[in-house]
């Protein structure tokens, strides 16, 4: 579904407040209503480029379309500031991105993180009634959720611990052996991908562990058949960029009652995690992953190879390790904003390596170009994604979807940008 953003007062989609504005100072006026429409351009200025919207899109959906009228050219002194835009009415829509969390619930997530739980961390970040993501963003992207474990057969995890490699329970999960002898493997406890849908994930999300085993190479052959049901079944014709957000402390085992495979060092369940990661990235659904596990090097080296597959076109793909309750939180901010991407179309092109002749800003404070390297480069500001792209990045993306009040504000020179 294209749903278009207002560029009014209020922004009932996403509680985000926005005016249409100008870009480029006094004597324009913004336009207000559901699409605004160009004005007449004010008079002693040359039409260059420029943008003004309250959000840069979630995902790579986004698309702002900024009309710049022509006029006549500066008469005053040079500068950034003369020769740019007479004015900037804003037209932006949004494609809602789908994004569904696969989050670990065994046994382990039991373990102490930065004077937390790893299970308490992570549901606090998401879901905290004030500060939690989901709540904040759930009229901006459509969320759902797989939490998983699986019984424990108490041979086989014995056996699986004395494999060499393999991923060792933290004491306070003792307290689940015996106790995850019934049920079925795996458990999977689903929320499906709605608008408007942290309520529900927060009811369904208990307030501790479920206690389990790891059987995460079949809650993601859930996943990515949930995700692709959904590209089936979409009423509208409308396909949602898609993502899957898998969370997890310990490797992918078989450990479940009655499973009658040799114990291994989970080798064969990594390698199937990978296929439904590659089954994923083959229907466009893009996968990134938190580990909460620290310093566990061999997780690590897994989730490494689940992050290249997930996002096979990004070559700074990676699997994420916070190593407390603010790094997840500042982690989770980032791949639903940074990581994601805040991109905005402009209605012309920009000279490449002249680009911070011009000026971006949110709430009236210029953010930093940058340029001439990744995305990876910068960890807050702006840059050039092509000639017709900007992209906010890090800290200045998550900080402009997660805002209440804001207006981002971007000019560029008449001889550094040319409307189309």
């Amino acid at each position: 579904m294209n749903r278009v953003w207002c560029a009014a007062i209020r922004r009932a989609c996403c509680g985000l407040s926005v005016a249409a504005a100008v870009a480029c100072g006094a004597g324009d006026s913004g336009s207000g209503g559901r699409v605004p429409q160009a004005g007449p351009p004010a008079s002693g200025r040359s039409g260059g480029g420029g943008l003004s919207s309250g959000s840069a899109g979630f995902g790579n959906g986004g698309t702002g379309v900024a009309q710049g009228g022509a006029g006549a050219p500066s008469t005053g002194s040079g500068g950034r500031g003369s020769m740019e835009c007479a004015r900037a009415d804003l037209n932006t829509s949004l494609r809602t991105p789908d994004i569904l969390f696969v989050i670990d619930g065994s046994g382990s997530m039991c373990e102490q993180f930065g004077g937390s739980t790893r299970w308490q961390a992570l549901r606090s970040a998401l879901l905290d009634p004030a500060m939690g993501l989901i709540y904040q963003l759930q009229a901006s992207a459509w969320f759902g959720m797989v939490l998983y474990d699986g019984t424990i057969d108490d041979f086989l995890a014995l056996e699986y611990t004395a494999t060499p490699g393999a991923s060792l329970s933290p004491g306070c999960a003792t307290m689940y052996l015996g106790m995850r002898a019934d049920g079925p493997c795996p458990r999977l406890i689903e929320v499906p991908i709605m608008v408007n849908n942290a309520m529900a994930i927060d009811m369904a999300y208990p307030a501790a562990e479920l206690g389990g085993s790891t059987p995460t190479d079949q809650a993601m052959k859930r996943a990515v058949d949930l995700m692709t049901g959904m590209q089936n079944n979409d009423p509208d014709g409308d396909p949602h960029p898609q993502y899957i957000i898998l969370a997890t402390d310990g490797q992918p085992n078989s450990i479940c009652v009655g499973d009658v495979s040799p114990v291994s060092d989970g080798t064969a369940e990594k390698q199937a995690v990978i296929a439904e990661v590659d089954r994923a990235r083959a229907a466009g659904i893009t996968t990134f992953v938190i580990s909460t596990a620290g310093t566990d090097q061999n997780l690590q080296a897994h989730l490494e190879e689940v992050a290249d597959h997930g996002n096979p076109m990004n070559p700074d793909a990676r699997a994420f390790s916070p190593m407390n309750p603010q790094e997840l939180a500042a982690t989770l901010a980032a791949l639903l904003g940074g990581a994601i991407g805040c991109d905005i179309t402009l209605n012309g092109k920009v000279t490449l390596g002249q680009e911070c002749r011009g000026t971006v800003t949110f709430n009236g404070t210029d953010l930093p170009c940058c340029m001439g390297g990744g995305a990876a480069s910068c960890n807050t500001g702006w840059r050039m994604k092509d000639t017709s792209t900007v992209e906010l990045l890090g800290d200045s993306c998550t900080n402009f979807l997660l805002a209440t009040q804001g207006m981002l504000h971007a000019t560029f020179p008449c001889g550094v940008f040319a409307p189309e």
